[in-house]
C-alpha cells in the first residue's frame, strides 16, 4: 500500500501576527516527525518544486522574465521553418508558461510584458511589420488567426474559473479559500476586459470580440470568409503542404500586408498608389490578384491548379469528364464551362470554377451564384451539345477564394462528391500558393 516517505517530504512552518506592525515568522528548525524521522524544513530564501511550481515560505515564486526571454531567444535561433517555430511556441512554450502563470501570483506588468514579448517574437518569425494586428495573432486558427494565447486574458479567465469552482464546493474548508484567489492584479485586468466586452469575460466572448474587431480593420478585410477549418488548417503550422517562405507570405496575404503601393502608403498623403504595371487602377492586392491584365496568364494557372484537384478526384470515381467544351448557343455565341462531368448514375454536372478575391459580405457566395445563373440559362444548348438527355442537370459554381476561403456552396458540393478534408485543405493551399506566384510575378515585371 501507500506509505509516507519522510525523505521526500518537506515542511513549512509559518506564523503571522497582526498588531501595529505585522510580523511573519518562519521556522528554521524541524518541527514535524514521521516514524521517528524529522521532516526537512524549507527556510527563508529557499524553494521546493511542487506540481511544477517553485514554492517557499512566502508563497509561489514568480515566473522569471529572463527564463521567458531565453526561451524565446532559443526559439528564434532554432533551425526550424517559420511555421514550425509558430507551432512550437503555441503548443509547447506557451502551455508551460500558462500553467505557471495561472498557479502562481504575477503582477499585471509581468503578464503584459509576456504578451508583448510573444507578439514581438511572432512578428520576427513572420518578418511582419510592427503594425501587424494583435487580433490576428491572438485569434484562434478556426476563425483565421494564428491562435497564439494571450497570457493576460487567459490567466484572468482561468483564475476566475478556479475561484468559482472553489466557491461552489460543498466542503467549507475548500469554499473558504475562494476569496484568496482574487488579487488587485485580477481586479484591474477584469475591469478592463469587462469595459471592453460589456460582460464577464470568457474565452469564447474574448474570441468573438477579437473576430469582430479584426473584421473592422483593414488587415481583416474579408476575414468573415475564413470561418472553417478547410481554409485555415495551414495556419496552425502543423501541415507539410506549405513551405516556410510561402507560410510567411501567406500570413501577409491574409492580413493584406504584402508590400503593394496601397499597403505601404497607408496613413500617408501625397503618395502614388496607381498600379505600377497597368497604370489604370489603385495598386491593391485585389487588383493584382484579380484584375490587372499583366497577371492574367498566371491567374489561369492558379485556376487550373485548384480545378485539377477536383477533376482528378472525379476521374478516380469513374466519372466521365470533358474539359472546356465549346458549346454553341442560339445567339451565335459560344460558352465554355470548365468541366462537363457525368456521374455513374447519369447525372450531368456543369462546373465552372473561379478564384475571386475575398471581399466584404458574401462576395464568394455571390460569385458562385453568378456562375450557376450564367450557365443555367443555356441548359437546352448544353443538352443538345452532349446529344442526350441526362437524368438530371446540375450547375455548380466552384469557387475557392484567392486567399484560400471556400463558400458554403463549394464545401457542400465537395462533400457531395466525396472530396475529403485533406483534399479541401490542399485546394485552399493551392489557391494561396497561386496567389503568391501572381504577386511575385507582378513585383518582378
Amino acid at each position: 500500500g501507500l506509505k509516507v516517505q519522510p525523505s521526500k517530504c518537506h515542511s513549512l512552518g509559518i506564523s503571522h501576527t497582526r498588531g501595529k506592525t505585522s510580523v511573519t515568522r518562519v521556522r528554521v528548525n524541524p518541527f514535524l516527525n514521521i516514524d521517528g524521522t524529522d521532516l526537512p524544513v524549507v527556510p527563508p530564501g529557499s524553494w521546493i518544486k511542487f506540481l511544477g511550481i517553485m514554492i517557499g515560505p512566502h508563497g509561489s515564486c514568480r515566473l522569471q522574465r529572463n527564463t521567458i526571454s531565453e526561451a524565446l531567444k532559443r526559439l528564434m535561433g532554432a533551425k526550424l521553418k517559420p511555421q514550425q517555430k509558430i507551432y512550437m511556441l503555441k503548443n509547447h512554450l506557451i502551455p508551460r508558461w500558462r500553467y505557471s502563470l495561472s498557479i502562481s501570483e504575477q503582477t499585471q506588468q509581468t503578464l503584459y510584458w509576456v504578451d508583448r514579448e510573444v507578439r514581438r517574437t511572432v512578428k520576427k518569425i513572420l518578418h511582419a511589420p510592427g503594425c501587424l494586428s494583435d487580433n490576428f495573432i491572438h485569434l484562434d486558427s478556426r476563425n483565421g488567426g494564428l491562435g497564439i494565447c494571450s497570457m493576460t486574458e487567459w490567466t484572468y479567465v482561468a483564475k476566475m474559473r478556479l475561484r468559482s469552482r472553489l466557491a461552489d464546493s460543498l466542503d467549507p474548508a475548500i469554499s473558504v479559500l475562494a476569496p484568496t484567489i482574487y488579487s488587485r492584479t485580477h481586479a484591474v485586468i477584469g475591469a478592463r476586459l469587462k469595459r471592453m466586452l460589456g460582460e464577464e469575460p470568457t474565452i469564447k466572448s474574448l474570441q468573438q470580440h477579437r473576430k469582430k474587431t479584426l473584421s473592422e480593420q483593414v488587415q481583416g478585410y474579408g476575414s468573415e470568409h475564413f470561418n472553417n477549418s478547410y481554409s485555415n488548417s495551414w495556419l496552425s503550422g502543423s501541415t507539410r503542404l506549405i513551405s516556410g517562405r510561402n507560410y510567411v507570405q501567406a500570413c501577409a496575404l491574409r492580413t493584406q500586408t504584402l508590400p503593394t503601393r496601397e499597403a505601404v502608403s497607408r496613413g500617408r498623403s501625397g503618395t502614388n498608389n496607381i498600379c505600377r504595371n497597368c497604370g489604370l487602377e489603385e495598386e491593391t492586392l485585389s487588383h493584382i490578384l484579380q484584375n490587372c491584365h499583366r497577371t492574367n496568364k498566371i491567374r489561369i494557372h492558379r485556376h487550373n491548379a485548384v480545378l485539377q484537384i477536383l477533376t482528378q478526384h472525379l476521374c478516380r470515381r469513374n466519372w466521365r469528364i470533358q474539359e472546356e467544351p465549346l458549346i454553341p448557343t442560339p445567339g451565335g455565341n459560344v460558352i465554355k464551362p470548365d468541366v462537363l462531368a457525368t456521374d455513374p448514375e447519369g447525372n450531368l454536372y456543369v462546373i465552372d470554377a473561379a478564384c475571386p478575391y475575398e471581399g466584404g459580405g458574401d462576395s464568394l457566395s455571390r460569385a458562385a451564384a453568378a456562375k450557376v445563373e450564367k450557365y443555367s440559362a443555356y441548359e437546352t444548348s448544353i443538352r443538345r451539345y452532349i446529344g442526350r438527355t441526362p437524368r438530371k442537370t446540375i450547375f455548380v459554381g466552384f469557387v475557392v477564394g484567392a486567399r484560400g476561403a471556400m463558400p458554403p456552396q463549394t464545401q457542400e458540393f465537395c462533400k457531395q462528391v466525396g472530396l475529403g478534408k485533406g483534399k479541401l485543405h490542399l485546394m485552399s493551399v493551392r489557391a494561396i500558393e497561386g496567389s503568391l506566384k501572381i504577386f511575385r510575378l507582378f513585383m518582378a515585371l
